[in-house]
């Protein structure tokens, strides 16, 4: 069995180099018509990979309208309902065996821009909830953002962070700056892009409260031309603006390659400041006769051995 306390570093670690795509924009003029998406991971302790937990989007108009999933460990199953408002995303609702664990909502503006994110987590057993509550400001040159929670949906008194985010002329996040309130330090993002609206490379600072400056963890990435159908499904459902502002939230762990859900080609390679000695990273990609993507393979080496793998597959008419 892998060692947990190495599990743990790679998860809670938290993007200008190559591209290999052409210096003219890339227009995908067989637009995918995808119906679903399946997501797997996998138990690479034994010989050959077996599936852990397999989730399947059901796609309309390429964006998302439900999910189903089953973790064949430990035979929970997750669900959850998609509902759009004016062609935007309006709420999403989690079950974990049939009973309501997650609400996500979604506010606009009259102009159409993100002004606030709500999640509720609902405590099955004790059928309580906290609220973890993003709110945004729009100016003409930056987006201010507050992450404050709740325990009773009505007092947000505890602060958690306060943002700064600049976005570019294609809404491209180039910029983030996060208050960590309850660490008291700052965190500085920048982040590069080719001219098909790819991620290159992201570089981040921490800034202590006393004034030191550390180095944080890098990224960088090369592409093909093939059309990513997972931003495909995320554009659709959020907008590209929205993924841009809440891309932030996805998560810590290097492993899940974050960077696959925000850039429209296929990604090719993934590198990563954080123990670039013990950890490399393989990408193998499928694209059908359109140059869509049906089937991404992503795994992480440590030490020359396989460490974790997932897979994404996509059902395209």
């Amino acid at each position: 069995m892998k060692n947990l306390n190495l599990v743990y570093v790679i998860c809670s670690a938290l993007i200008f180099f190559n591209c290999s795509t052409d210096n003219e924009p890339i227009e995908n003029t067989n637009a995918p018509n995808i119906t679903n998406y399946i997501f797997k991971t996998y138990n690479v302790s034994i010989t050959p990979d077996t599936v852990i937990d397999s989730t399947n989007y059901v796609i309309d108009n390429n964006r998302i309208i439900s999910s189903s999933s089953l973790n064949f460990s430990t035979n929970v199953s997750r669900s959850s309902e998609y509902t759009y408002v004016s062609n935007r995303i309006s709420q999403v609702r989690s079950y974990t065996d049939g009973v309501l664990t997650r609400i996500q909502d979604y506010a606009y503006n009259n102009g159409g821009d993100l002004i606030e994110y709500l999640n509720e987590s609902i405590d099955a057993a004790t059928l309580t909830s906290s609220y973890d509550r993003h709110r945004f400001t729009h100016t003409p040159d930056t987006i201010f953002s507050t992450w404050d929670r709740s325990f009773d949906g009505i007092n947000f008194d505890f602060l958690i962070s306060n943002f700064k985010i600049v976005l570019n002329a294609n809404d491209n996040r180039t910029y983030l700056e996060e208050e960590d309130i309850i660490n008291d330090k700052v965190r500085k993002f920048t982040s590069i892009y080719d001219v098909n609206n790819n991620l290159l490379e992201e570089t981040s600072i921490i800034i202590t409260n006393t004034d030191v400056v550390i180095p944080n963890v890098d990224f960088s990435h090369t592409f093909s031309t093939g059309i990513n159908s997972f931003y495909v499904i995320n554009e659709a459902t959020y907008t590209h603006k929205n993924l841009m502002l809440l891309y932030h939230l996805q998560g810590n762990a290097i492993n899940n390659i974050n960077v696959k859900s925000i850039t429209p080609n296929t990604l090719e390679s993934f590198e990563s400041s954080f123990a670039p000695d013990l950890f490399n990273f393989e990408i193998n990609n499928t694209l059908d006769t359109n140059n869509n993507a049906i089937f991404s393979d992503y795994r992480t080496i440590a030490s020359g051995s396989l460490f974790t793998r997932f897979t994404q597959e996509f059902i395209l008419q």
